[in-house]
């Protein structure tokens, strides 16, 4: 079996570390793709694609099936995808991915789930379903939850932790052990520390406490409405407007298959 990850960020892979870690220890092949170069607030785009590498490996997924689309076109030609502007790049980093995976044979394709919290996230959900379409994936999309601010205020969120957008989930239970090896990956995110003292309790919790893994379908109808009632998270964060979200994504999806018939109204 062959599963195939398509992440905005380097350290999205969190967000699924229990799901990648039970296919590489049943042996499937799992392949990654990073879709931005990770370089918001000064960071080196190479340190983040290291730590990633450094996750990845310790989920068993193989050097060379880890990719990352964002930093260039291909033959290393293009401009690169900075981080929180992917909705913005939909259009060339679509063309990119085609070119790196249109030929790859994939039974599924798992990716962060549409939910308000980073709106590189919820662009990268939409690139996946349009890809898992392409490709005829047979077990779908399937998307997890990382952060986003359904039922909080200010600058609260919850993490790992299931929105209206995601539709019906699935919930599937942990080993112990296993929630234990996701967790301490946390460890590799020098460059996000910051980020991950705010993240890692919650994920504690969801992941060892609680032995909790939130999955469902993406499906291409939730794409066209807001994730959920209320701000999003990225506007009360990142003051990323959800009508610019929308402006970006409506382009890219009347010219794709999953929703032409819907964004045309026939």
């Amino acid at each position: 079996m062959v599963t195939l990850c398509v992440f905005a960020h380097q350290d999205d892979e969190m967000a699924m570390g229990g799901r990648i870690l039970r296919s590489t220890r049943r042996g499937d092949r799992v392949r990654c793709v990073y879709l931005t170069d990770g370089s918001g607030w000064g960071i080196d785009p190479s340190r983040r694609d290291d730590e990633s590498r450094a996750v990845l490996a310790a989920l068993g997924v193989a050097a060379e099936d880890v990719f990352f689309v964002g930093a260039a076109g291909a033959g290393g030609e293009g401009e690169r995808v900075p981080d929180g502007n992917l909705v913005n790049a939909l259009p060339a980093t679509w063309a990119r991915l085609v070119d790196l995976a249109g030929g790859w044979d994939v039974d599924e394709v798992l990716c962060p789930a549409y939910e308000g919290g980073h709106m590189d996230h919820d662009a990268a959900n939409v690139l996946a379903i349009a890809l898992g379409r392409m490709l005829d994936v047979p077990a779908g999309v399937r998307q997890f939850p990382l952060y986003n601010g359904w039922g909080t205020r200010g600058g609260r969120f919850r993490v790992m932790h299931p929105s209206p957008g995601m539709g019906q989930v699935r919930t599937r239970r942990l080993a112990v052990r296993d929630g234990l090896t996701v967790i301490a990956l946390v460890r590799h995110y020098r460059s996000q520390r910051k980020t991950w003292l705010g993240l890692s309790p919650e994920a504690f919790v969801k992941l060892v406490v609680m032995r909790r893994e939130y999955s469902s379908t993406a499906e291409p109808g939730a794409v066209l409405d807001r994730p959920h009632p209320g701000p999003l998270f990225y506007e009360r964060r990142f003051g990323f407007d959800y009508d610019e979200w929308r402006r970006g994504a409506d382009a890219f999806v009347a010219d794709h298959a999953p929703w032409r018939a819907a964004v045309s109204g026939d």
